[in-house]
């Protein structure tokens, strides 16, 4: 029988490899968060969430909404987004990482506006995902170069 330091310790130790979310999960969980982000999921977004996805992984539009919909059962049954963020952390390098905010953010444009609560989760991801203050900027302009929306406030 466990002690009490045994039992602290492994509570506190790295998730076991199976229950790890996949990449594409962790990514699709992430894109799932932003769309609830200001507490309204607007179906525009989520069809961004699911071009992100599908762009991405480079994978047909069947596959990204099967990895959208695995991706929303593991972002509800999960109490934060740490276990997606880490999972993203040690599979991307900071391009990819940077990509997957620049996606974040196209979301969250796709409802043509851009509230606290948003721009916070952005802020927020990219720090746990080590994107710089920099980077962020830059993906934020990119998407709104590209014509994804205009960001009001």
């Amino acid at each position: 029988m466990p002690n009490f330091w045994d039992r602290l310790k492994a509570a506190f130790s790295e998730t076991p490899e199976a229950e790890r979310p996949a990449p594409e999960i962790a990514v699709g969980a992430l894109l799932l968060e932003a769309a609830r982000a200001d507490d309204d999921v607007a179906d525009g977004e989520v069809m961004t969430a699911r071009a992100a996805i599908a762009s991405f992984f480079d994978v047909e539009d069947g596959e990204a909404e099967r990895i959208l919909a695995e991706a929303e059962r593991a972002r509800a049954d999960a109490a934060d987004i740490v276990r997606f963020t880490r999972e993203a952390k040690t599979a991307y390098d900071t391009a990819g990482r940077t990509r997957l905010i620049e996606a974040v953010w196209r979301v969250v444009l796709a409802d043509d506006e851009t509230t606290p609560d948003e721009d916070a989760y952005v802020r927020r991801l990219a720090g746990l995902l080590h994107v710089t203050d920099q980077d962020r900027g830059a993906a934020r302009r990119r998407v709104l170069a590209a014509g994804a929306a205009s960001p009001s406030r």
